[in-house]
């Protein structure tokens, strides 16, 4: 048995509840982070208390114990491998993620080090009040990482970064001590550990003070952790300083207690317009002197990305210069007041100095104080790093300087002087930041599994460190040291350098706690870990050639872990955020997959079919809700590389009879469906039941009592036929209404009804129908069956494109199929123009805004004031060329009003709600998102419209009730 086995082994019995993983999944998804730097821990802990750490500690004080490492981790969203080890890591996001209590009296609340920062600012927003350090990947990062790097951000020239909103710590020590720090005297500490240490801190500040006092650079974003300029405030010490920014080397925090701050009730945004990022940088120094609350810049290479983003049409309006183009360069200038009279009076002087400094921004200004703008406005800056990362050539934007920090009286020049280093090696890279801080973003692209990149990234690291250091500033400023640790030493001189390893020494005299970070404790000869680590890139390249461009989406994973984010109203991802667990997640799935890929073919790895399990285990789990898609980054597609996972793991496994079920779903339904009385009653009895569970399933959803052919028939509906119809021109108002296998068997009434919508509008109307849609082979993997059906039908699609009617689908993911993964496959490689229902009305109501009949429509429809509430399939919300509020406008055209609900996954997902190892979380899924929401406006049930098939059918089984799709009210509205 292996030292780490028999510890884990001990751990049990003494008692820990949290969980306890060695599975080469877990391992894998830990073994990264928003870095390029890469190493697998031997174990992944889940504490679930405070208990549980301490038991951690206290059984590694056994001397059989004592070379066993350490290191915590939050959200995993560090930029320099902060937490990264090849020890035991211990994640607090799984169950210690609890808010504990909140104080008004003294404006503060006490919360776990898994909290999520939007979590807890969401919590505290209906008192009133935020925890003040703003970071972009808000949605993810926990406080206990926000404290381990001392985190900033946005503001933070007037809010300060985490270390100044600590008020108290919990924290247990390497050697399973309890330490409780805040403010205090010494002579008012009992606890022995805690005093000795005190004590021992006090004469490090006081042998150092002059140093500190001498060396320490005078910046906003100053030195942090080991923060000896800090600790000592007068009479009393705080401990708590020594640690935050410490990156888990000294102690393992388990409780944070934080000052929380009034949220302002009055803020006005400027929008500053620059022909040129050095325009606006110019402009920062006599920005700072208006002394706004925050100063953001964000440069060409964003703004040009920007563009193509979902997000921009929200923004688009307000950053359009005069002739109407988009600026090069943004500054947004923030101003918070206690009153209106004070706001007032702030936008007023700031308007005027503006006015008479016009080259300050030459393509003029906007000014907003309308909250929705502003958020939309902060979110584009938010998402700046995100927007980078889908630079489309091999060459990726990396991190290691991305934080640089100087006095902004200098900011200027030194981007100037950085911008040469960066042009010397023709790099791309954009800039983007705090220029109130002198805190300006970069990340250069490099290909890292290019032997010459590889070396450019090391001299580059090495000269930006020179060259911030020639200007009295920092090449830490924000995103913590982790493996630029090697550096400490060239910015604080020896002296200092000795005195963090005393710190060290303090606190961890056997380096076991995150070793490799910061400084290694004084006696101890081992090596602190440098920018020329192992990295992702070098393993990238021990896969094959074929391989990598096979999977080529998961090996473009940077670790930046959108997918981890927290927002249950957000889509990506619902399997992380229903199981809290990284594995079940984009990054998880690519992590794990790169593992396999990594051994495959190596026939002495014994392990090799067990990493294939897990990697089926983690894409099992996917909903294929393509969020992943869209809101990463770096545009991971899941549910891509699942379908050729699949089809090479089944290549040499077999497949469950559930597999076969689903794939021939489409077939199978059609044919039952006919006799629905009789197979609704089947599907009901106890032995169907048992059936059921023996195959994978929980039950089916019922079919429609009136059957499609029975609807066709009686209605004399329009069957398209390829002999009879296809006359190209003839025909300038012809409609292809495609009836997917959802509708014909489940709801062939929404079919009727949007056949006779679109009659009353004008069209002659065709229906597609018998059309295997096949998407079923595709999440499966059986690529070759879903090739050929793919061929099949896009001959006749593209037949039908080149005659003057559109073609139009009714289910968001089986239609969206036909745009996306048909282009995948299809010979022809391009994107059919199948559109949804929402996409044609859009055009077909555009068309006839001016007829007379609409119009009277229009005016029979106001009187009645109605108004809707509408949930979206999953699909449609994370689809680029989908905009969420196109109902909105076609029922704001008619006179109706439509307001579209935020939310997340209901958890359906085709058969993915239907099967058992999965309708738990299924279930779980709607309660996060849907069913808060449909609680919400229970009192409009009747009004709730919903778009996608499976979305309805969750619907009816957890709330009881089947909402309508907005065709049914447009068509009780214009045939009524």
């Amino acid at each position: 048995m292996t030292l780490v086995a028999c510890y884990l082994d001990k751990l049990k019995v003494l008692g820990f509840e949290g969980d306890i993983c060695q599975d080469i999944a877990s391992r894998s998804v830990m073994s990264t982070d928003n870095s390029v730097y890469q190493l697998m821990p031997t174990t992944v802990l889940y504490p679930k208390h405070h208990d549980d750490v301490v038991k951690i500690f206290q059984l590694a004080t056994q001397e059989a114990f004592k070379q066993l490492t350490f290191s915590a981790r939050g959200g995993g969203t560090g930029t320099n491998g902060q937490s990264l080890t090849t020890g035991i890591m211990i994640v607090f996001t799984k169950y210690m993620n609890n808010i504990i209590n909140i104080n008004l009296a003294e404006q503060s609340v006490t919360v776990q080090p898994g909290v999520i920062l939007d979590q807890l600012n969401n919590y505290l927003k209906p008192y009133g009040y935020f925890f003040a350090p703003n970071l972009s990947p808000s949605n993810r990062a926990t406080l206990g990482g926000m404290l381990s790097t001392d985190a900033s951000g946005k503001g933070s020239c007037l809010y300060g970064k985490t270390s100044q909103h600590i008020l108290a710590l919990k924290q247990v020590t390497v050697d399973g001590k309890v330490l409780n720090t805040f403010l205090k005297s010494t002579n008012d500490i009992s606890d022995i550990t805690e005093l000795n240490i005190t004590k021992s801190i006090t004469n490090i500040c006081t042998q150092y003070k002059n140093q500190v006092a001498t060396i320490y650079p005078k910046l906003l974003r100053y030195m942090t952790g080991y923060d000896l300029a800090h600790v000592c405030q007068g009479e009393q010490i705080d401990i708590s300083r020594i640690v935050t920014g410490a990156e888990g080397t000294l102690t393992v925090v388990t409780e944070l207690k934080l000052k929380i701050t009034k949220i302002p009730s009055f803020k006005v945004l400027f929008v500053l317009k620059h022909q040129s990022f050095e325009e606006a940088l110019a402009a920062a120094e006599w920005i700072n002197q208006q002394k706004p609350s925050a100063v953001e810049v964000v440069d060409e290479t964003v703004m040009q990305l920007a563009q193509k983003d979902m997000s921009f049409g929200q923004v688009r309006s307000i950053l359009l210069t005069n002739n109407n183009m988009v600026p090069n360069a943004i500054s947004l200038v923030e101003f918070i007041a206690k009153d209106e009279k004070d706001l007032d009076l702030k936008k007023k002087l700031f308007t005027q100095c503006l006015l008479a400094h016009m080259q300050i921004s030459s393509l003029g200004y906007h000014l907003t104080d309308i909250q929705k703008d502003m958020q939309a406005l902060w979110l584009l800056r938010k998402r700046s790093v995100e927007l980078i990362g889908k630079l489309p050539e091999a060459r990726r934007p990396v991190s290691g300087i991305e934080d640089t920090v100087v006095d902004p009286k200098y900011l200027k020049n030194y981007i100037m002087d950085l911008k040469k280093l960066l042009d010397h090696y023709g790099l791309k890279y954009a800039m983007y930041g705090h220029i109130d801080a002198g805190c300006i973003h970069v990340r250069p692209a490099l290909d890292l599994t290019n032997a010459e990149d590889k070396k450019i990234y090391h001299q580059l690291s090495n000269q930006v460190a020179q060259l911030v250091q020639s200007y009295h500033g920092l090449i830490w400023g924000e995103h913590g040291k982790g493996f630029r640790s090697e550096y400490i030493k060239q910015f604080v001189g020896e002296e200092i350098y000795q005195a963090f390893k005393e710190v060290k020494t303090i606190f961890d005299p056997y380096n076991r706690l995150n070793p490799g970070k910061i400084v290694a404790p004084k006696n101890i000869q081992t090596s602190i870990l440098t920018i020329d680590a192992i990295k992702k890139a070098d393993f990238i390249n021990q896969i094959s050639m074929q391989d990598k461009r096979h999977y080529v989406s998961a090996l473009l994973c940077n670790g930046n872990a959108a997918c981890l984010q927290y927002n249950p109203n957000e889509v990506i991802c619902p399997s992380y955020k229903v199981t809290k667990n990284p594995v079940h997640s984009p990054k998880g799935r690519a992590s794990i997959l790169n593992n396999w890929l990594l051994h495959k073919n190596d026939k002495n790895r014994h392990d090799s079919k067990k990493i294939a399990q897990e990697c089926l285990g983690a894409f099992e789990s996917c909903l294929g809700c393509k969020a992943c898609i869209q809101q990463c980054p770096v545009a991971v597609n899941i549910p891509q590389l699942k379908s050729k996972f699949y089809q090479d793991f089944f290549k040499k496994n077999k497949r469950k009879l559930k597999h076969y079920c689903i794939l021939y779903a489409e077939k199978i339904h059609l044919w039952l469906a006919r006799i629905p009385r009789v197979m609704n009653y089947i599907f009901h009895l106890k032995i169907s039941q048992y059936v059921f569970n023996k195959i994978g399933f929980v039950s089916m959803p019922c079919y429609s009592i009136e059957t499609w052919q029975r609807i066709k028939n009686n209605h004399q509906l329009t069957v398209f036929d390829k002999q009879k119809h296809l006359h190209p021109s003839r025909d300038s108002k012809c409609l292809y209404l495609l009836v997917d296998w959802l509708c014909a068997c489940y709801n062939p009434n929404i079919v009727l009804q949007a056949y006779e919508l679109f009659q009353a509008l004008g069209y002659k109307v065709y229906l597609l129908e018998g059309i295997e849609n096949g998407k079923a082979f595709y999440n499966l993997g059986m690529r070759n069956k879903f090739e050929k059906i793919v061929n099949k039908n896009s001959r006749l699609f593209n037949l039908l494109n080149k005659t003057t009617g559109m073609i139009v689908g009714f289910d968001p993911s089986l239609t969206l199929l036909y745009r996306d993964e048909y282009a995948e496959i299809s010979q022809e490689n391009s994107r059919l123009n199948i559109l949804l229902l929402q996409e044609l009305l859009m055009q077909i109501f555009c068309m006839k805004k001016q007829e007379s009949t609409y119009l009277s429509v229009v005016l029979r429809k106001k009187k009645m004031n109605l108004h809707y509430y509408l949930f979206l399939h999953c699909t449609e919300c994370t689809n680029e060329t989908i905009q969420s509020t196109q109902w909105q406008s076609i029922f704001e055209q008619i006179g109706l009003s439509l307001t579209v609900v935020k939310v997340g996954c209901c958890g359906m997902a085709g058969s993915y709600g239907y099967e058992l190892s999965h309708v738990n979380h299924s279930k779980k899924l709607f309660e996060m998102s849907w069913q808060r929401a449909m609680r919400e406006y229970s009192v409009h049930q009747d009004n709730m419209l919903v778009t996608g098939f499976s979305c309805r059918e969750q619907v009816k089984r957890l709330m009881g009730f089947t909402p309508k799709h907005p065709i049914q009210v447009l068509h009780d509205l214009f045939l009524s």
